[in-house]
């Protein structure tokens, strides 16, 4: 069905009426509209425009049908064989992101481990990788960017580009998040992620990531960016650190193996 209109005037009942006169004339059949509202909306906001094409066309003549497909949608989300569907496949997943884990451990190759890279390159590729949402990363000033770790740039990169994520998620979306880095001694460089205005893990003192995740998978709260940032730190010999408070935000320690220049 095409109703012809001129723009900016409403289309007259007749108008519309003549055209389902027409159609059932040339074709020989009464036709049918059927009127579909898809997902994904809000479920407590429907649109209204839908029902009141709905209501303009059957007081024109036409047979028309209305289906609430996003309406649908959510009411099968929250029936008891959806819910018991996501129970089942909450073990699934849990076991996947384990063996997603193992596989990236699996991925530092000798060459990978023995190769070393430079902070400022790997930083670079990072915000590189983060497009418009690097421009919310501040870097501290004066600090050495310049040391060489043990990885690549892309693995270093994919590390931090992680806990820039979660950091970024876990943060108000106009709020700046603080990359630093720092000597620690013994070998160590600390790339530094502070987010003060993020939440999501309560009150966290200083503690290895993987305590944290071993709890956070148990609850079925696990987060796959924490997941590969751990798993990539443990493959290059390092270790992620985190710390979370409400009055003080997020903040990560990715502890990396220094190499000599």
């Amino acid at each position: 069905m095409r109703i012809e209109y001129t723009k900016g005037e409403r289309a007259s009942k007749e108008l519309i009426l003549l055209h389902r006169q027409t159609s059932e004339a040339t074709s020989g059949r009464k036709m049918k509209v059927m009127l579909i509202f898809p997902p994904d909306w809000f479920p407590s906001e429907p649109y209204l425009s839908l029902p009141s094409l709905t209501a303009v066309l059957r007081q024109a003549g036409h047979t028309v049908i209305q289906k609430d497909i996003n309406l649908e949608m959510w009411d099968w989300y929250f029936s008891e064989d959806f819910l018991k569907k996501v129970l089942r496949r909450v073990p699934q997943q849990l076991d996947r992101l384990r063996k997603l884990g193992l596989r990236l451990r699996a991925l530092a190759t000798a060459r990978e481990v023995l190769s070393s890279a430079r902070l400022d390159d790997a930083c670079a590729g990072a915000l590189a990788e983060l497009g418009s949402d690097g421009g919310r990363v501040r870097l501290a000033a004066s600090l050495p960017f310049d040391s060489r770790v043990r990885g690549s740039a892309g693995a270093v990169s994919a590390a931090i580009v992680s806990l820039i994520e979660h950091a970024l998620a876990a943060s108000p979306f106009s709020a700046q998040i603080e990359l630093a880095v720092r000597n620690a001694g013994a070998g160590a460089v600390v790339v530094a992620i502070t987010a003060p205005q993020a939440s999501g893990l309560g009150a966290v003192g200083r503690a290895p990531l993987d305590a944290l995740l071993d709890a956070e998978l148990r609850e079925r709260r696990g987060d796959l960016s924490l997941v590969l940032a751990g798993a990539v730190a443990e493959a290059l010999g390092g270790a992620v650190y985190v710390a979370s408070d409400p009055q003080r935000g997020l903040a990560f320690e990715l502890q990396l193996v220094a190499v000599p220049a």
